[in-house]
């Protein structure tokens, strides 16, 4: 009965499992299906993307042409205003330079003016005068004014000549400084390549108005591109490529569909809901092959399960093992019996030993136990009570604070010896580094005082000089008339003492350097104008004396202070 029982579920789980395939076979379709339409209205939405991108790209590309065409109109415009400027150039402060030198001519030749001899001609008509003079001969006639700085001579027809020497003494000069200044004016002139300061003003003014509009022009070149026109030359060089690149996908894609397409998202929803219904019919299909093969087995049992009755009933030795079975039963029965005997013993012995007893013995070790644990619970309070005081009293682990300062002190004996040796090898090196640099200060600074010492017993007889360890002047150490010595700080020293002993530092290092070999230059600009007429005269003989070891340039816009220094003047 089992085995057909088995057999009418097992045909029953195969027509489901049969059902189950088939609807899963659908659902596959129905995916495959799903996918295809999915992947056509991902390449139609892949399409349209595509399309919107070239527009997109399309349409900068020509804004970023428009862009760069402008740029490149302005960047043109800006350099020709920037060539135009170039033609131009000219430097405002070489125009007021020049408006200076403008103003000074003309006040030298008012001075000149001034000054000059005046000659007024009144000729007959016809009648010519020839006058000769350093510059030419010039003729003259009518009624006429000459104004005579130089010597010039009137050719007197029938008659010889007739010399004009002008008069004043500042003439001479002032001609002189006319002609510098008029000499000066030409040269700006010619170095500016104009004619005359109006012309220079004039290019001044173009060059400004440029100026402006090649700023105007700049701010509209960064307004058109502001990261310049390479950039925007680049831009649209990658706006090519990207059209490219699109217009090679759109080629790669294939023909549109001429069905209709399914929207991308309701594509995706169906391939999702396929997708699920696969699942399902899938899980469907599986517990159903498990279901099938689950009656299989139980079919297979009960198949095996009946032939093994049916082997055990035709079994010719069934009537032995059930004979066998009958002693081994009534064995079982007899030590049954015995057993029972023997539990009845032991209930007899357990009575007769006295269980109360028993129970009140284990009642009493019991409570012994319990007050033995009290008493250990109460010393270990009472312990915990003693070491909590020991350590408020500070007793606690005495001997390991003890052992623990001990090594300490120790260590700190060992630090101490150790910091002591390598201070005292510090104090002997600062004083070897002391005496070798105290050597070697005085190695430098006793020929520099030798040299100092030759220039002071010009300007300071009988004093001598004290440097610092940087080797500037410290102290003046000089005689009085009493006999005691005079210490002045350079600090204390005025402004043209202090001046006149750093010329004579640098002259005194100007000869070291010489002994070296090394040539030197010395240059002063406007050079001991605080000094009075004793210093100056000391520190002219200092100058001469210097200049016969070195090249010296003495600037000064004092000429007439100078005139005695030995040395020819030249005008700068």
């Amino acid at each position: 009965q089992a085995v057909l029982e088995a057999q009418a579920q097992l045909e029953h789980m195969a027509s489901a499992q049969g059902l189950a395939r088939q609807k899963a076979e659908e659902a596959l379709l129905r995916t495959g299906q799903a996918r295809d339409a999915l992947a056509l209205a991902q390449q139609e939405a892949t399409r349209k993307l595509l399309n919107e991108q070239l527009q997109t790209t399309t349409a900068s590309a020509q804004q970023q042409a428009q862009a760069l065409e402008r740029a490149l109109q302005e960047e043109a415009k800006l350099a020709e205003l920037r060539r135009a400027a170039a033609e131009v150039m000219i430097q405002e402060k070489a125009v007021r330079e020049l408006d200076r030198l403008d103003r000074a001519v003309r006040e030298a030749e008012i001075k000149r003016q001034a000054v000059a001899t005046r000659l007024r001609f009144a000729l007959d008509t016809g009648k010519f005068l020839d006058v000769v003079s350093a510059s030419g001969t010039q003729q003259i006639s009518g009624q006429t004014e000459l104004l005579v700085d130089a010597d010039v001579s009137l050719l007197l027809p029938g008659l010889g000549s007739l010399t004009i020497t002008p008069g004043g003494e500042d003439l001479v000069g002032l001609a002189r400084e006319h002609e510098d200044a008029l000499q000066v004016f030409r040269q700006q002139l010619l170095l500016l390549g104009v004619t005359d300061l109006a012309q220079a003003q004039n290019r001044l003014q173009s060059c400004k108005s440029l100026a402006g509009q090649i700023q105007l022009a700049e701010q509209a070149l960064l307004i058109v591109a502001p990261k310049g026109v390479a950039d925007l030359r680049a831009q649209q060089e990658l706006a090519t490529v990207q059209i490219q690149q699109i217009q090679q996908a759109m080629d790669r894609l294939p023909a549109a569909s001429l069905q209709p397409v399914m929207a991308l998202d309701e594509a995706q929803r169906e391939l999702d809901s396929a997708l699920a219904l696969e699942t399902l019919a899938q899980k469907a299909l599986n517990t159903a092959d498990l279901d099938c093969a689950k009656a299989l087995s139980r079919r297979d049992q009960a198949t095996q399960e009946r032939d093994a009755a049916l082997a055990v009933m035709a079994d010719p030795q069934r009537m032995t093992k059930l004979a066998q079975a009958q002693e081994d039963w009534l064995a079982n029965q007899a030590s049954l019996l015995a057993l029972s005997t023997r539990v009845a013993n032991q209930q007899a012995q357990w009575e007769a030993a006295n269980p109360g007893f028993i129970d009140q013995d284990i009642q009493r070790f019991r409570q012994s136990l319990e007050s033995m644990r009290q008493a250990q619970v109460k010393r270990r309070e009472d312990m915990l009570v003693l070491q909590n005081t020991l350590e408020l009293a500070g007793a606690q682990g005495l001997d390991e604070q003890r052992q623990q300062l001990q090594s300490k002190l120790t260590f700190e004996r060992k630090r101490h010896e150790e910091l002591q040796r390598r201070a005292q090898a510090i104090s002997l090196l600062c004083d070897k580094l002391e005496s070798k640099r105290q050597a070697t200060l005085q190695r430098l600074q006793t020929p520099l005082l030798q040299r100092m010492r030759h220039y002071l017993q010009l300007l300071f007889p009988g004093s001598t000089m004290e440097v610092d360890d940087n080797l500037a002047p410290q102290k003046l150490l000089r005689n009085r008339t009493t006999g005691t010595e005079q210490i002045d700080t350079v600090e204390a020293l005025s402004f043209g003492s202090r001046e006149q002993l750093g010329l004579i530092s640098r002259f005194a290092y100007a000869d070291l350097l010489a002994q070296a070999n090394r040539p030197t230059l010395l240059i002063l600009d406007d050079a001991l104008v605080h000094s009075d007429e004793e210093r100056l005269s000391q520190m002219k003989r200092i100058l001469f004396d210097v200049a016969q070891r070195h090249q010296v340039l003495l600037f000064s816009c004092h000429p007439n202070a100078w005139r005695d220094i030995g040395a020819p003047m030249k005008t700068l």
